[in-house]
């Protein structure tokens, strides 16, 4: 199969006229609220490649030839980079779903109200569509500020406590527990088979032997009988302990719990290097069969970066562990 791409500038396919110009398009897909971006290098030999207008809207499609190409995002056009001997043009782009008015600082209180209820004002504020997973949906905040916060830092705030990641995709405002394998719309993402004859060189397995957390302690402020009171999850040392008081038993049982789940997807990493695959995607999960029998099967998806060029397609995923509860088999 011949690799294939398609780029459309302001919804124009371009594609024609740049093709043999084209060195490299390289998209990095991108878990949580870190921006996807797109980088086109072309051969600006003669200099006659047009310049894209500013606030230029960027789609890109990858594939193969014989096959339809997948959408890889709309970026909105944030840099020109022009290099001398040789004459070459990068254009570079950030997720247009991304930042925007989202990045306001407000001062507001939301009390008595679940994360669901939470996410969906301010989804509703900006046009988009709220995505709340099942597992944090109904959490009740009796008490909580936003204090001179942007709405992604606050909801940033939030999902530590609670394992989860934020992102603005496909058109909506996501909150949802990280490693699920879930999209950004919080639907299920297909799991991906990858053999260990496809893998190319440049993969590679780590365990982090240093210290791992065994339990968390975190305290919360007793309002009923003004003390600090302390929750413990897990079970051995090391602990790890959460000085910060939170405003309730339940908000300190779910911080505790998101540092060991947090703890346990950093024990291990994954760089898989394969040829290019648009379906693979961030928070999804991938199964890596053939390795040796102490290496897990299952990982979580934190970025791919898709890069297609003269060298053909290649597809670099950087993974961990899933969380224990996701699913995986």
């Amino acid at each position: 199969m011949k690799p294939d791409c398609a780029v459309h500038i302001n919804g124009i396919d371009i594609t024609g006229k740049i093709r043999d110009r084209i060195l490299s398009i390289t998209v990095n897909d991108a878990a949580g609220i870190k921006a996807d971006t797109v980088q086109i290098e072309l051969d600006d030999r003669d200099n006659q490649i047009a310049e894209p207008p500013d606030g230029a809207l960027i789609a890109v499609s990858l594939g193969y030839k014989g096959m339809p190409l997948i959408p890889m995002g709309i970026f909105v056009l944030d840099a020109i980079d022009y290099s001398l001997a040789p004459d070459r043009i990068t254009i570079r782009g950030k997720s247009a779903e991304f930042g925007g008015s989202l990045k306001e600082q407000k001062t507001r209180n939301w009390d008595n109200k679940t994360i669901g209820e939470i996410v969906d004002t301010i989804a509703g504020e900006r046009g988009l569509t709220g995505k709340t997973s099942d597992a944090h949906r109904d959490f009740l905040y009796e008490y909580l500020a936003q204090k001179a916060e942007s709405d992604l830092s606050f909801l940033t705030r939030i999902g530590k406590t609670h394992d989860a990641l934020v992102a603005v995709k496909e058109g909506t405002l996501v909150f949802m527990g990280r490693g699920e394998g879930k999209s950004a719309g919080g639907f299920a993402l297909p799991q991906t088979w990858v053999f260990k004859n496809q893998l190319m060189p440049g993969t590679s397995v780590r365990k982090n032997k240093a210290t791992t957390y065994k339990s968390a302690r975190a305290f919360w402020h007793n309002k009923k009988t003004g003390q600090k009171e302390a929750v413990t999850i897990g079970d051995g040392t090391p602990m790890f302990e959460i000085t910060k008081a939170l405003a309730s038993k339940a908000e300190a049982e779910r911080a505790a719990k998101a540092k060991l789940d947090e703890e346990a997807r950093k024990s291990h990493g994954i760089t898989l290097q394969l040829i290019g695959n648009p379906m693979y995607r961030a928070e999804g999960q991938v199964k890596v069969i053939g390795l040796r029998l102490s290496v897990p099967i299952i990982w979580s998806i934190k970025s791919v970066a898709h890069r297609f060029g003269s060298g053909g397609y290649t597809s670099q995923i950087e993974g961990e562990l899933p969380k224990a509860d996701s699913g995986a088999q």
